[in-house]
């Protein structure tokens, strides 16, 4: 005798969507990672021009002074310091304004008992008078960082040396 097997002519029309949704998830989950670094690293600082130096390191701490009116930046709040008299700048580590040089001095050493191989990166504005950004070099070596580095973006061509001023 022989069998018949009988197959549906219509299919149920349901649609295992479990894996889609935990891609989907994965996928919001490193958008939003990246988003946070890319934010980190691209704060609104021009750097000075520099003809030599190397890439940047991926485990580095990042220090941003920025330019400010009376040491605030749109958007961003906090006490200025160095140079508070002029009001001339705002130091920023993770999106956080810092209100001393003692901060980023705590700040340091913490993260140098995660990591005793830290190396800071100091990102100034290119106007800039070096008395504005040596506070913050003090504080980092003071915190216990044994590199502390100033970020420069390369130059297109070597910029003629200066004459010294009569």
């Amino acid at each position: 005798m022989r069998r018949r097997t009988i197959t549906p002519r219509h299919s149920s029309g349901e649609i295992n969507v479990t894996p889609l949704i935990d891609v989907v998830m994965c996928l919001i989950i490193f958008y939003l990672m990246v988003g946070k670094l890319a934010t980190d690293r691209k704060s609104p600082v021009k750097l000075p021009e520099s003809a030599i130096g190397a890439a940047a390191d991926p485990e580095v701490l990042i220090v941003n002074v920025l330019a400010g009116r009376a040491g605030h930046t749109p958007g961003v709040a906090g006490a200025a310091w160095p140079d508070a008299t002029a009001g001339a700048a705002q130091v920023i580590v993770d999106g956080a304004p810092l209100a001393g040089p003692t901060m980023l001095e705590n700040l340091v050493r913490e993260r140098l008992l995660r990591n005793p191989a830290l190396i800071v990166q100091i990102r100034a504005e290119q106007s800039f008078e070096y008395r504005i950004v040596a506070p913050v070099m003090k504080a980092c070596t003071q915190g216990g960082a044994t590199s502390v580095r100033l970020a420069t973006e390369r130059a297109a061509v070597i910029p003629p040396a200066r004459e010294p001023n009569p």
